[in-house]
């Protein structure tokens, strides 16, 4: 019997951040939590992220992030998934999105905010 998560999305999600780990500790918290089980990992609305996360500022999220809510300034999010309207907001505030599965073996170099 298999342990661990099993979906493609997840294992390239924790390779990436396995990868990055090496740069950031905060990855080695990422990957962690993306092995925990699914009910584990719930999704986090714009709403939290415009409310913890200054403007210009990355918000690494080992979950999905979702639409609730509004989003009013610059923030860069990275996260196992995102929502077609939390991606819209996101970026009609002017921040990006981008896939935990999808950040360089290097990590990022800029101040990253972990929000569960």
């Amino acid at each position: 019997m298999k342990k661990g998560p099993e979906s493609k999305e997840i294992l390239d999600a924790i390779s990436a951040a396995n990868k990055a780990s090496k740069n950031k500790k905060i990855w080695k918290e990422v990957k962690d939590k993306l092995l925990n089980s699914r009910r584990n990992r719930k999704g986090v609305n714009v709403s939290k992220i415009s409310k913890y996360v200054d403007q210009g500022k990355t918000a690494v999220i080992p979950a999905k992030v979702l639409g609730s809510g509004e989003i009013n300034h610059k923030v860069n999010v990275v996260a196992l998934s995102f929502s077609d309207s939390a991606k819209q907001k996101i970026e009609k505030a002017g921040g990006k999105t981008i896939l935990i599965s999808e950040i360089p073996p290097e990590g990022l170099k800029t101040e990253l905010i972990l929000l569960r």
